[in-house]
């Protein structure tokens, strides 16, 4: 009894505890004993039900491992990418930075508020500028200034920088001009923002941009050459037309003059007609000017008397605003051509009337000497003195105008730079190019809000002048053995050059055209010694009039009578030149003396 209800329930409970032992909770596969007895029974359905919850845990310890073990593992594969990116960001940034350092571009780095990261050495080299990390960008562009048509915008660029939402692309390129150095170096700059970085690329164009912009200087040069040439053909057109007629008007002028008595009103009316053509003259003069063919007439004169004779004209052109000032010493005499210095001194005024504009101001014309040791020469902005010369004459303009800045008085002799909207800038570069030509000097000196002082420095004359109005007009004496051929298709000139030597008792042979000229010539050549032609005429021109007259006489004096300048009608003789010139108006002492040069009275 003890045995089937005690000994063997408990030695199946046993022999159950030691299966569990060498099994493990997990995999027992023997099934719980059970016993009639109640306690035994009791005892092996709370072992079962503890057993349960072992086994509940165990596998419940199972998949945490697993989970641990995948997580591990999942942990180890990042571990084994993040080590492959760092060692392909290391040899990315390895490659960037052999790439960047070896580029033959300039590269600078930054971020997003323009504090520099990093800058290459090729941009070091080409620049010969430092760049530390305490540099920005905007300091780095005040080395720079825009150049050319497609100057870089670094103001909008560097505003930008700051106020660029992030997504929005855009790139600003142009190119820029290396401040700094003492060569002029060119760059193109691409700079454009990539996330939250700002690249900032240079490129060396100097040779290419300097070339481009000589080219466009010359296609320019060449725009306005040939608008001039068309303007020149005009202005001498119109400037030999009008000198015919002035020629008239100051030929009976000068004959009236001395068929009357040297006093009285006729005498001062045909004397003021006389000095109103010699201005209309001079106007003519400066047209030929313009075309770029006339030539200097270099003389002593008086300055003083040139600004004096001025007066009228400049209380006329200038505002009624201005007041002009008068400083002028007497007996300054320079070398210079009148005419060409008569348009500087206009071109100075103006320029300082243009200054004061529609304010009230002063303008104050000074003259007086220098020598070649005064301060005013030592600061000259454009010489070219003669340095054999002791004195100076000198011409000085100065109003109380706006001024010109420090950066735009460096510029007002460069040719075609000007502040005018309508201006051509042509004004000071000629002015520079004509007192250059009189081996003179330009001095300086403006300040902004205060004024500007121009000084025109001219050689002084050791030739004392005659005042013009008591100066006696000296004619030499002519005795012409022989007639004159006289060739004009102007019949007033030919009437006119016919009474200029009605005192001389020279028979003179009118033609009035150039081949009625040539078959005069051939028929009276013996009693023929002086021909005067006319350079424009119908038939035959004055050039081939001439070249026909001296296959017939080689040895016969011709005289061309023109309205275009020496040098215009010297172009056109491409053959041999003639004999003596006289430019159209002329005056009787101006025909007297060429008609006895060329024939050696």
């Amino acid at each position: 009894m003890i045995r089937k209800y005690f000994t063997v329930p408990l030695q199946d409970l046993s022999n159950y505890t030691s299966a569990i032992a060498k099994t493990g909770f997990a995999s027992i596969e023997t099934q719980a004993p059970t016993s009639i007895v109640f306690e035994i029974r009791q005892l092996i359905d709370n072992f079962s039900a503890a057993l349960e919850k072992i086994i509940e845990s165990q596998n419940l310890e199972i998949d945490k491992n697993q989970q641990l073990q995948a997580a591990n593992d999942q942990l180890n594969d990042k571990i084994a990418q993040l080590k492959q990116s760092r060692i392909a960001v290391e040899q990315a940034e390895k490659s960037f930075s052999i790439l960047v350092n070896n580029s033959p571009f300039s590269i600078v780095l930054a971020d997003r508020t323009g504090n520099i990261e990093f800058a290459n050495e090729e941009f070091t080299r080409n620049t010969r500028l430092s760049c530390t990390q305490t540099l920005n960008l905007k300091d780095l562009f005040e080395q720079f200034k825009p150049f050319g048509r497609m100057g870089f915008p670094i103001a909008s660029f560097l505003e930008s920088l700051v106020n660029r939402k992030d997504g929005n692309k855009h790139i600003d390129t142009g190119e820029l001009c290396l401040c700094s150095g003492p060569d002029k170096r060119i760059f193109n700059c691409v700079a454009t923002v990539i996330e939250s970085r700002c690249i900032v690329i240079f490129s060396d164009v100097t040779e290419s941009a300097v070339a481009a912009e000589e080219k466009q200087h010359l296609v320019e040069q060449l725009q306005l050459a040939q608008k001039f040439e068309s303007l020149g053909t005009l202005a001498g057109g119109v400037a030999h037309d009008f000198n015919n007629i002035l020629m008239s008007i100051m030929g009976y002028a000068e004959i009236s003059l001395t068929e009357i008595p040297k006093s009285g009103r006729l005498y001062e009316n045909i004397c003021m007609i006389q000095t109103a053509a010699q201005r209309a003259a001079e106007l003519t003069r400066q047209m030929l000017d313009f075309t770029g063919k006339n030539v200097f007439r270099i003389e002593p004169m008086d300055l003083s008397l040139l600004v004096k004779e001025m007066a009228n004209l400049l209380s006329v052109t200038i505002s009624k605003k201005i007041t002009v000032c008068y400083d002028l010493k007497e007996g300054i005499t320079a070398v210079g051509d009148p005419l060409q210095l008569r348009q500087i001194v206009m071109n100075l005024i103006m320029n300082a009337s243009e200054a004061i504009g529609d304010n009230n101001g002063q303008i104050t014309i000074r003259t007086g000497m220098l020598d070649r040791n005064s301060n005013s020469m030592k600061s000259t902005a454009v010489s070219n003195l003669d340095p054999d010369n002791e004195f100076y004459a000198f011409l000085e303009v100065t109003d109380t105008g706006c001024g010109i800045p420090p950066e735009t008085l460096e510029k007002i002799f460069d040719p075609f730079f000007t502040t005018k909207f309508t201006g051509r800038g042509l004004g000071l570069a000629a002015t520079m190019g004509i007192i250059k030509s009189h081996r003179g000097a330009i001095s300086v000196t403006s300040t902004p809000g205060r004024g500007s002082s121009f000084v025109i420095i001219l050689p002084a004359s050791e030739e004392l002048l005659n005042d013009a109005v008591d100066k006696e007009t000296v004619i030499p004496e002519l005795k012409l053995k022989g007639k004159i051929l006289l060739a004009d298709d102007e019949e007033t000139i030919l009437s006119l050059t016919e009474m200029m030597l009605e005192p001389y008792n020279i028979e003179i042979i009118c033609a009035g055209d150039g081949a009625r000229a040539v078959e005069i010539f051939e028929n009276q050549k013996q009693e023929i010694a002086l021909v005067i032609l006319d350079m424009v005429m119908p038939k035959l021109s004055g050039e081939e009039t001439f070249n026909k007259i001296k296959a017939i006489s080689p040895e016969i004096p011709v005289i061309i009578a023109s309205g275009h300048s020496r040098n215009e009608t010297l172009q056109r003789f491409t053959g041999a030149s003639f004999d003596g010139f006289l430019q159209k108006p002329f005056r009787i002492q101006d025909l007297i003396k060429e008609i006895c040069a060329v024939t050696k009275i």
